[in-house]
């Protein structure tokens, strides 16, 4: 989405523009993303009895690519559509995806590292982008989120607002290309 159709073509205006302003709405929901998981006692969020106190407040880019491969590795009906959006989001931040990739364990177990809070919703903001890029966000999906969510010390009233984010970040990316593309009767 957005990028050029062949190795050789240069990208045109309206495909230019729509890549620096999915760029911005991601950096937006990034800063939005901090903005509130920096402040987990202010927002009542703390969960008894979990592990928050011990959480490190650095985005761990790594081990977030590695979540990521890890989630897409656990649904056998991934393919190319969500390891590329894996790809691009390590590339955005300067992580080396092939060797990240190659070093995932298959036995790489989410929850087991500590995580911040950033981090931990960055990855699940991103399970749910590769979850729905079928257009279709199952059931089974949303549970193995959940579980996902649990592991990593993070709330179910929080994924579902990451789930809400998720769908309005899409219907935003719509409207801007549906404004782009210009009216049918003009």
């Amino acid at each position: 989405m957005g990028q050029p159709k062949s190795p050789g073509r240069r990208p045109t205006a309206s495909e230019n523009t729509a890549m620096i302003k999915r760029n911005n709405m991601e950096r937006l929901l990034h800063f939005y993303l901090e903005l509130y998981s920096s402040s987990d006692d202010k927002r009542g969020k703390r969960m008894p009895g979990t592990n928050q106190d011990k959480r490190t407040t650095v985005f761990d880019r790594e081990t977030y690519v590695k979540m990521l491969i890890t989630i897409a590795r656990a649904d056998k009906h991934n393919s190319l559509p969500e390891y590329r959006f894996i790809r691009k989001q390590a590339i955005q931040l300067g992580v080396n995806y092939e060797q990240v990739l190659k070093d995932t364990d298959k036995d790489f177990e989410i929850g087991s590292q500590q995580v911040s809070r950033l981090t931990a919703l960055r990855v699940l903001k991103d399970a749910i982008m590769i979850a729905s890029m079928d257009g279709n966000f199952s059931l089974p999906e949303k549970q193995k989120l959940y579980t996902y969510a649990e592991k990593l010390d993070i709330p179910r009233t929080d994924v579902d607002d990451l789930e809400t984010l998720v769908e309005q970040l899409r219907e935003l990316d719509q409207r801007w290309k549906d404004l782009v593309a210009g009216h049918p009767d003009e």
